[in-house]
């Protein structure tokens, strides 16, 4: 019996269920208002990976579906240790407000499931950061979240809350098996 993890990474054709398939990739490295990645199929599990910083500016890292602006709720617990729960919001909320940082990390993104008692989308977070001027690591937070659209996951942005981000994603996605 293939485990989902294994089948996750075997070496599965493009698109095949239980095997990410690559759906796109962008960077900037003199700073941008949002990474994104866009015309995706619209699988059941997307991921985003991602290496990005802040320009300097205080601000959080966030993250958007299919470019909706409304209805995010987050949760996140942080090595400091502290929680922030928010509701309601513009996107997904990844990280505290920090200025000079480096953020390395991972979310999975699960498509909304009419047969479930939330019918919305899912998401579950795990990012590093790192003190740019310091060069030691900051926090690691551990988080998850929902949002109201049902519609096929086709655009992923990872955005911060001011000032603009660089770096690079990639996100990748697939059906269950």
């Amino acid at each position: 019996m293939t485990s989902c993890i294994q089948a996750a990474f075997s070496s599965g054709g493009g698109g095949s269920a239980g095997a990410f398939t690559i759906d796109g990739t962008d960077s900037s490295t003199a700073g941008t208002s949002a990474l994104t990645v866009s015309g995706m199929t619209g699988r059941d599990i997307t991921q985003v990976l991602f290496h990005v910083a802040n320009d300097g500016t205080n601000s959080q890292l966030l993250l958007k579906v299919n470019n909706v602006g409304a209805n995010y709720n987050s949760r996140f617990a942080t090595t400091d240790p502290s929680v922030t729960n928010s509701t309601g919001d513009a996107s997904y909320i990844l990280s505290e407000s920090l200025a000079n940082q480096d953020f390395v990390g991972e979310v999975l993104i699960f498509k909304a499931n009419s047969n479930l008692s939330y019918t919305g989308n899912m998401m579950r977070s795990s990012v590093t950061t790192v003190n740019a001027g310091a060069g030691l690591p900051y926090q690691t937070l551990y988080g998850g979240g929902n949002n109201t659209n049902t519609a096929a996951i086709t655009r992923i942005d990872l955005l911060c809350s001011s000032g603009n981000i660089l770096g690079e994603i990639q996100v990748n996605s697939m059906d269950y098996q």
